[in-house]
């Protein structure tokens, strides 16, 4: 299965139930360089959407056959059209959909298979993602409470080493199914993101910027 996220620029009007949204959008897939004899059924699926609200909305899709989905160097690409967008409308200014944003598209990454190895690999690697954090912060403390270790500098040399790995994707490398799923593991504690924000804690809710207390305002080395 794969998750599809939609975003919105504002708050969307989504209602109570999803069953609209089924009648509302389409979902389309566009193979890349397949042979002729190629059997296109492999490429079907069916999708749900299962999380609308306020700017966001989560679609699920279940491919036929996800091995078969982007097999080659060029991947598949998946089109989202608006059927109606006149029920995709504002709740603040109740405007619907402008006309350029009615129909979206984007890659489809390699698939994995829905079954127990996945299940395990997925497992095992959410495991060894609570094994680093542990690490993380044992070696935090113990370079904290005993300095002049090298510990925590090794440590960090390991995750800039990841850093170089995680990054690989921005410059457009295709990458196996089972490594995107590591890599989607890895990056909390790639990015030290290790701190779970429960409360979803904005701080720019609680800063505000004082012009008139700003000493750089007046200053020439950085001019207005």
């Amino acid at each position: 299965m794969a998750n599809l996220t939609v975003r919105f620029s504002e708050p969307v009007y989504s209602g109570k139930d999803l069953k609209w949204v089924k009648s509302a959008i389409s979902l389309k897939l566009f193979p890349e360089s397949l042979p002729d004899d190629f059997d296109q059924t492999l490429l079907s699926f069916t999708w749900e959407p299962v999380f609308f609200e306020g700017d966001r909305l989560d679609i699920q899709i279940t491919f036929k056959s996800p091995l078969y989905i982007s097999i080659n160097i060029a991947q598949d690409i998946m089109s989202l059209i608006f059927e109606k967008p006149n029920l995709f409308f504002s709740k603040e200014t109740l405007q619907p959909l402008e006309r350029s944003s009615r129909r979206l598209t984007g890659y489809v990454p390699k698939q994995l298979l829905d079954d127990k190895a996945t299940q395990n690999f997925s497992s095992a690697a959410d495991k060894l993602d609570k094994v680093l954090q542990v690490v993380f912060w044992v070696l935090l403390i113990y370079n904290i409470c005993a300095s002049g270790t090298s510990s925590m500098e090794h440590f960090i040399v390991m995750i800039n080493s990841l850093q170089i790995a995680i990054h690989l994707p921005i410059f457009n490398v295709l990458l196996p199914s089972n490594v995107i799923l590591f890599f989607d593991k890895m990056i909390p504690i790639v990015m030290f993101d290790i701190v779970k924000d429960e409360w979803k804690v904005n701080p720019s809710d609680y800063l505000e910027f004082d012009e008139e207390n700003n000493g750089l305002i007046d200053d020439p080395k950085f001019p207005r």
